[in-house]
């Protein structure tokens, strides 16, 4: 069966008790995967719909009371849903968070800002993104849940709730584990490892390996769905000829028409270009999270090889690694029999050694499945996210 939830994205589920022989859900009934832009109030991008699924309008700023000031133009809103995309407000920021601590310390001020929030979806937002930079206490820590509590009683379950978050324990450790069932998305914002600020190094401030560390932290580390968890990547770098300043991707590539798609420096500048942002959405998809957020539209130069929303396209056609089931003869690692030896479908032929553990959505290990061992029984019907690893 089928179901859809308030993402908008459907889900392929088993029947109850029914064991699939193509385990988890084919290919061909994937849908794209979530692409969450961020739309800069300060400097309206031209939007490429086709290429996102969210539109972040940037920002609405939180007061200590509870109000909230800005909203979202009906154009903005108009405009999108006109295009199937949905589009969600988003209040705080870098600077301007500095309202949250005092708003959630108190029942008055939760009540206040979900209120206000209720009036954001009332006038047409599909949800609110809270981007609170970030929670630095226990007592941040508890109010963390009671307001984003107070927001969904508030606004409903049909609307969207999505976090900005940091991407280690340094600074995401504040956010607790009792809030990880109520929002629908959470970013682990991957950069600005280095930049203008004290303590900087010169180099990358955006690799490879910190976007993937990003979200496996928040689910392996925190208890986040997988599907949930959203890998933020940048459409910016950081110059360190001006000291580590932010400078747009296509002001770099206007500087250098010669730069190769997989350059990801060019003198004392560092970025993310087409190849290493499509190796990030690739990630993403293979290992079914929850989709990509970009920081943000207006950053992207001209569609076509040098653009990163064409890469972030590219990547996310990646197949997720499905597993599938040996239905007779002999099983992968010579042995007899039926059914259900399981390798990774995308790998072509099975290699002997090749394991894949099984994860139920709530995070529980279900069953460590591979061409070699002992475990060689189905797991009970239900959805899992798959972790490839070797034996």
């Amino acid at each position: 069966m089928k179901w859809t939830s308030r993402t908008g994205f459907t889900r392929v589920v088993a029947a109850a008790g029914v064991l699939l022989p193509a385990f988890l859900m084919p290919a061909e009934a994937k849908p794209k995967l979530p692409v969450f832009g961020f739309y800069t109030s300060w400097a309206p991008p031209s939007v490429r719909y086709d290429k996102i699924t969210h539109l972040m309008y940037a920002f609405l700023n939180p007061g200590g009371g509870g109000q909230i000031t800005g909203s979202v133009p009906g154009d903005v809103i108009s405009t999108a849903h006109g295009a199937g995309v949905k589009v969600i407000a988003s209040i705080g920021g870098a600077n301007n968070s500095s309202g949250f601590p005092t708003l959630a310390a108190s029942a008055s001020g939760r009540s206040a800002f979900a209120g206000a929030c209720k009036a954001i979806v009332d006038a047409g937002a599909d949800g609110v993104d809270i981007d609170w930079e970030f929670p630095a206490n226990a007592t941040d820590s508890t109010n963390f849940t009671l307001l984003l509590k107070a927001i969904r009683a508030s606004i409903g379950a049909s609307k969207l709730i999505t976090l900005e978050l940091a991407p280690t324990d340094e600074k995401g450790r504040w956010v607790p584990k009792g809030s990880v069932d109520i929002a629908d998305f959470y970013t682990a914002m991957a950069f600005d490892f280095t930049g203008d600020f004290p303590g900087s190094v010169v180099g990358q401030h955006s690799t490879y390996q910190q976007g993937v560390l990003g979200i496996n932290y928040w689910w392996r580390n925190r208890g986040v769905r997988k599907d949930k968890v959203v890998m933020g990547v940048p459409f910016y770098g950081k110059n360190f000829n001006a000291g580590g300043s932010a400078v747009d991707y296509k002001d770099i590539v206007n500087a250098n028409p010669g730069l190769a798609a997989a350059a990801d420096s060019v003198g004392k500048t560092w970025f993310n270009g087409p190849v290493t942002i499509k190796k990030k959405a690739t990630y993403v998809a293979e290992q079914a999270y929850g989709g990509v957020m970009i920081w943000q539209l207006g950053g992207d130069t001209s569609p076509g090889a040098k653009s990163l929303l064409d890469a972030i396209e590219q990547g996310l056609a990646a197949p997720a690694v499905r597993i599938t089931a040996r239905e007779g003869g002999k099983n992968p690692s010579g042995g007899s029999g039926s059914p259900a030896l399981a390798w990774i479908a995308s790998q072509g032929s099975p290699e002997n050694g090749t394991s894949v553990r099984l994860r139920a959505v709530d995070g529980r290990l279900s069953a460590t499945y591979g061409t070699s061992g002992a475990n060689r029984s189905m797991p009970a019907a239900g959805i899992y996210l798959i972790e490839p690893g070797r034996n």
